[in-house]
């Protein structure tokens, strides 16, 4: 009885704020568990709880499918351990020789080995084999850009792909990696007026950054290639190459009033957890909404040198619960005190606390 009120929450919370591609995140989940049974009447309390409270209608089919994958991939952890790990460690070199033959008559093999050979593990835990076929393919086209005397050698390569039956648009981006990526890629979505639900960031070691980002309307609906990928690659574009272009400036200009959903104050909560991920300090960031919230801590953070790994971002009734995963500058946790501490002035002033 006691698991069931402590822990009714749980399962919602898990699905939507962490990173469900690492296994650290389900082992951790299938121990507190415990069992199949439990996990099966943990998934049914969690739909409930949404009924009652009235969450249901707030629970997109983003947050459904999480939900799913989470239990999912629970049950597998739950039923076998180590057949759990070994799955998700699978031979990278089998996923490296289908990508290639996937690939063969419009990729040179060695463009494949350099993405193998130039990404971590993670990156291949988190992606399929038709995803990470599509990423080389984007690749190569950007570097087919920088032999093209007629193409600007900085402009991003953009993969705009709708899915409404999940209620978002996958955007996938390739650029060069450079102070400030994320930050103007999150500040050029919010002039758009949209809105992240994930981000996946990864640099490779020669220098190629491959984002991938799930983003919606604000009415909670797969933001249209048709309607948005044009304007989005442009402010993109000017966002990267102009120096002039000043991404707080135009989010002014754009700023419209927002009406808030919830009731009553929602206090801002700005929480570490070191327990959960061995190699990332996670940073949860639970406080109003707000225009270009996840813009201003993004660049809150990059004033400091702090690199964002992963993010999950959510929106309910007016409060954004956002969590990142992320590294100091020289690609370790953050667990030193005055680190902490700076992290903390920097998102309060970014929030606006």
């Amino acid at each position: 009885m006691f698991f069931w009120l402590d822990q009714h929450l749980l399962m919602g919370q898990i699905a939507v704020r962490r990173n469900l591609e690492d296994e650290e995140t389900i082992l951790d989940f299938a121990r507190r568990v415990g069992s199949q049974q439990r996990l099966d009447m943990l998934l049914l309390l969690t739909f409930a709880d949404q009924e009652g409270t009235g969450e249901s209608k707030n629970w997109t089919s983003w947050k459904n499918l999480l939900l799913w994958e989470l239990y999912h991939q629970t049950s597998r952890a739950l039923a076998n351990r180590e057949e759990f790990i070994i799955e998700r460690r699978k031979s990278i070199e089998q996923i490296k020789e289908k990508t290639k033959a996937r690939l063969s008559s419009r990729i040179d093999e060695e463009e494949v080995e350099a993405h193998f050979n130039n990404l971590p593990l993670r990156y291949f835990q988190t992606f399929s084999e038709e995803a990470i076929s599509i990423h080389i393919e984007l690749i190569h086209r950007f570097f087919m850009n920088q032999i093209d005397s007629s193409s600007n050698v900085l402009a991003p390569v953009v993969k705009w792909i709708d899915k409404p039956e999940l209620d978002h648009s996958e955007v996938i981006i390739v650029t060069w990696d450079r102070l400030g990526v994320f930050s103007r890629i999150c500040g050029s979505f919010s002039i758009l007026g949209l809105s992240i639900l994930s981000a996946d960031i990864h640099t490779r070691n020669d220098g190629i950054v491959l984002d991938v980002f799930k983003v919606c309307t604000s009415n909670k609906e797969f933001a249209s290639k048709e309607q948005y990928k044009n304007a989005f690659c442009k402010i993109l574009e000017k966002a990267f190459l102009s120096e002039s272009f000043d991404i707080t400036e135009q989010l002014t200009k754009n700023r419209t009033i927002i009406k808030e959903d919830f009731e009553g104050e929602f206090p801002t909560s700005i929480t570490f957890d070191q327990d959960s991920s061995k190699k990332y300090t996670i940073l949860d960031i639970q406080t109003p909404d707000k225009p270009a919230l996840l813009y201003r801590i993004s660049n809150a953070l990059l004033a400091l040198g702090i690199e964002i790994v992963s993010a999950r971002i959510a929106t309910e009734k007016g409060a954004a619960l956002d969590t990142f995963y992320i590294v100091n500058k020289n690609g370790e946790k953050i667990v030193k005190d005055e680190e902490i501490k700076e992290i903390l002035r920097n998102i309060r002033k970014a929030v606006g606390i």
